[in-house]
């Protein structure tokens, strides 16, 4: 039978393995959610200019489409997984680019719709558009 002191290295070792382990399971999480916001804001980028175009084709109109659920196959508004799944969409009208301060910093989206500019509303994650 192992004494302690042939039991403490050991429990170490273990310990920095899960350590390690859980550090890297983490950052796969966080790049998944990042790829799938990611994705659902070009879904969202490719369904606005369709409509857009539709809506031109029919009536001029300054602004761009409201997002709705309706735009969409499934009917639902894809949603920002970072830093929490929501689908709630903020919007301006300003003819100006959007600035972080526009949004309310609580995931969903931020949409301008005088431009058609869409980016996440998280402040971190601003920078995706």
């Amino acid at each position: 039978m192992a004494n302690l002191s042939e039991w403490i290295p050991r429990g170490i070792f273990i310990f920095i393995i899960i350590a390690l382990l859980a550090t890297g399971y983490r950052e796969y999480q966080h790049r998944e959610k990042l790829l799938e916001m990611q994705n659902n804001l070009a879904d969202i980028k490719n369904t606005l200019a369709l409509e857009y175009t539709r809506q031109i084709k029919i009536k001029y109109s300054p602004l761009w489409p409201a997002i709705t659920p309706q735009l969409f196959s499934d009917r639902k508004i894809p949603s920002n997984p970072i830093p929490a799944p929501s689908n709630e969409v903020t919007e301006i009208k300003m003819a100006r680019p959007l600035k972080p301060q526009d949004g309310q910093d609580n995931g969903g989206w931020i949409y301008n719709r005088m431009t058609g500019e869409i980016r996440p509303d998280s402040r971190k994650y601003f920078k995706y558009k």
